[in-house]
């Protein structure tokens, strides 16, 4: 495929990255919602970390290279950059969402996974895609790919022909071909007796070829015709060339990255009383607070984008029918929540829900739900991890969603599975003081990012919406 990104120069380059800026890596390694939800920072996690802090650098040369400036136009940022992109990246939601793929260009490419058949059999050609994010699984749809078990037509029926003939093109198992047809109330059915004879009802016999899977068969008084006869038999793998293989392929979405800019004034009168008051710098605070918001408004974007890419909605109706207590009809919203991972499965043929990103009262519900696990921060951010159901990261996103909705996202182990792609060109900065033109006894500061957030899966996204309107109780699915 064309732009495929080579995975093996990824791992050379998040090994030239873990050299680079080992004292980063290892914070991130240490201090990662990734290790902290119980996973593992991957080769690809340190490969984005590593890239971006590269791509700091370049823009921090950019400054010195640039009309003659310096460093020292940068004044402390250039010492704490580099942690404040890690930490920036540890403490993000974003990689539970999303996969992180720098690029190196304004408009790039992104890649998500998808199989591809590199044998005919069970139902696919070679060359074709089996498992596509955008199409989901067809695998199900053919119970004999990957195994040796084949059911197909073997023939239709001739009116007055006796005698059918076919070659399954691959050896077969001695005492696992079968054959039926139905004509009418009367049922032929026939298998071999492992010695190359089929042996049938209502006059049906034959041979097999277990070789080749050359079948002859035989009818005393010809079948009606237009009738399908339909073989069953199991390949012999051991004798085969070859058997069932697959490939991973990766495909492309194009992404434009964008650019979020903030901006923070400070008077210098301010600054001095701060500093002698608390002994700490207020610029160094101003730049912190921007940092922060700066991580709120991507998170923000990722939130959105993932609503609006939701696949199906599942609707829990809140209020409890007559005679039935709130605290017993609230055990009903588990049902709920299996309803709509049956929903995401059905969309994307895999995965589960192993995400929830919930407005400000579903994230309450959550929070009252039996195998509920809160965290002693989860309350102190607008969009952050506030707890675990039963093991699943649950996020909240006060005055992100609506309050009483609930995003529920498949993330995938592999780097590549992914709702979400989050692709930084250049990395989260914050430029030092600048006066402000009219005024000199203000400063004022900028954080900015370019980068760009795109849904690529957007099946592994399904949405519950909590329902206050009616008296009746239940859950529907649309």
């Amino acid at each position: 495929m064309n732009n495929m990104m080579n995975e093996n120069v990824i791992e050379q380059q998040a090994e030239r990255y873990f050299d680079q800026y080992r004292d980063h890596i290892d914070t991130l390694m240490t201090e990662s919602i990734i290790t902290k939800n119980g996973g593992k920072v991957s080769s690809m996690d340190v490969y984005a970390l590593g890239k971006q802090l590269e791509q700091y650098e370049e823009y921090q040369q950019f400054v010195e290279n640039s009309n003659g400036g310096t460093l020292s136009n940068m004044g402390q940022i250039p010492n704490v950059a580099l942690d404040v992109i890690t930490a920036t990246n540890a403490t993000s939601i974003m990689p539970l969402l999303a996969s992180i793929q720098a690029i190196p260009e304004e408009r790039g490419l992104v890649y998500h996974k998808k199989i591809i058949a590199q044998t005919t059999q069970g139902g696919f050609t070679k060359g074709q895609t089996i498992n596509h994010p955008h199409d989901g699984s067809l695998i199900a749809n053919s119970e004999s790919f990957g195994s040796g078990h084949n059911s197909t037509t073997f023939a239709t029926t001739v009116d007055g022909q006796q005698s059918y003939s076919s070659t399954m093109g691959v050896p077969v198992r001695p005492h696992t071909v079968k054959l039926y047809l139905q004509d009418g109330n009367t049922l032929f059915e026939g298998q071999d007796n492992g010695q190359g004879v089929l042996m049938g009802t209502n006059g049906m016999f034959g041979t097999v070829d277990y070789s080749n899977g050359a079948v002859i068969l035989q009818f005393v008084n010809a079948p009606s015709a237009d009738l399908e006869i339909v073989i069953e038999f199991e390949a012999d793998l051991e004798a085969q060339d070859d058997i069932t293989a697959i490939s991973t392929g990766l495909d492309t979405t194009n992404i434009d990255a964008e650019v979020f800019a903030l901006k923070a004034e400070s008077g210098i009168l301010m600054e001095f009383s701060f500093q002698k008051r608390f002994g700490r710098s207020a610029e160094d605070e101003v730049a912190s607070d921007l940092t922060s918001e700066m991580t709120r408004v991507l998170n923000t974007r990722a939130i959105k984008q993932l609503a609006r890419s939701a696949t199906g909605n599942t609707t829990w109706l809140a209020t409890p029918p007559t005679g039935v207590s709130y605290k017993d009809h609230k055990d009903t919203f588990l049902d709920v929540i299996a309803a709509a991972e049956a929903k995401l499965a059905q969309n994307a043929g895999r995965g589960s829900i192993n995400r929830m990103v919930a407005g400000t009262t579903a994230a309450a519900i959550l929070r009252s739900m039996p195998g509920f696990q809160a965290l002693p921060s989860g309350t102190e951010h607008q969009v952050g991890l506030y707890g675990y159901l039963d093991g699943v990261p649950v996020i909240r996103a006060t005055n992100v969603l609506p309050d009483k909705e609930i995003i529920c996202v498949y993330r995938g182990k592999g780097y590549f599975e992914a709702p979400l792609v989050y692709a930084p060109y250049m990395p989260l900065f914050v430029s030092d003081t600048m006066q402000v033109t009219k005024n000199p006894l203000r400063n004022q500061r900028v954080a900015a990012v370019w980068a760009g957030i795109t849904p690529v899966i957007k099946t592994f996204v399904t949405k519950i919406t909590i329902d206050n309107t009616s008296e009746n109780s239940g859950q529907t699915v649309v």
